[in-house]
């Protein structure tokens, strides 16, 4: 008959076992290689650093994170602008990790795949380029506003749309001038505080980063 183990005993035995693994924990000696380090530890994710940029030349930095490395992706158009659903979707440095638009305006879809097979999307939203404000004035008792613009290729957008704010309120719509248009007047202003406001290049559902003015009382 084998000989009892008292349980101070196996105690002390446990504690001196525990002692001697001074340069390591029990948890590090079960943790499976490479977690925490994307080689197939965690799930595959595909981060963003911005969720828009705009047409021909903007970019957005890609987050990768889990798998099994090399990573590859792929892009296709998810909800485009008809006037320039033909045109190129952009690409993506995978040694970097950044998406560069192309000439297609709209959402597109990012998809990320690793060496084992796995997949993750993001999504991202290609944005007309921002109308340029060329010349601002509020005349008279302060009441009339007048706003001149200009945009390099009107072919790629429907129309205008100018917002304003008064001291700061909440944007309302002035007006949708027409793609062809290059300047506005008001006169239904207001004589006292400050106008901000906000011109807008329209192509479909999808605006252009805005070009923002403020307009003091004369």
């Amino acid at each position: 008959m084998s000989p009892r183990i008292g349980r101070s005993a196996l105690i002390g035995a446990l504690a001196l076992a525990l002692g001697a693994c001074d340069s390591f924990s029990l948890l590090e000696q079960f943790t499976l290689p490479g977690a925490g380090g994307g080689t197939g530890t965690e799930p595959l994710v595909l981060g963003l650093d911005s969720e828009s940029t705009t047409r021909g030349g903007g970019s957005i930095g890609l987050e990768p994170s889990g798998g099994t490395k090399p990573y590859s992706f792929e892009l296709s158009g998810y909800d485009l602008y008809a006037g320039t659903s033909s045109e190129g979707l952009g690409s993506v440095d995978a040694g970097s990790y950044i998406y560069s638009s192309g000439l297609a305006i709209g959402r597109i879809r990012i998809s990320l795949s690793d060496a084992e097979g796995l997949s993750a999307t993001a999504y991202v939203d290609v944005l007309p380029p921002a109308p340029t404000v060329t010349g601002a004035t509020r005349t008279g008792s302060g009441n009339t506003i007048s706003l001149a613009w200009a945009y390099a290729d009107t072919s790629i957008i429907d129309r205008f749309r100018l917002d304003y704010s008064l001291d700061g309120s909440a944007f309302a719509t002035w007006a949708y001038p027409a793609k062809s248009a290059s300047s506005l007047s008001g006169n239904d202003f207001s004589t006292t505080g400050t106008y901000t406001i906000r011109l807008y290049a329209e192509s479909g559902s999808f605006d252009s980063p805005p070009y923002e003015v403020e307009l003091p009382p004369p």
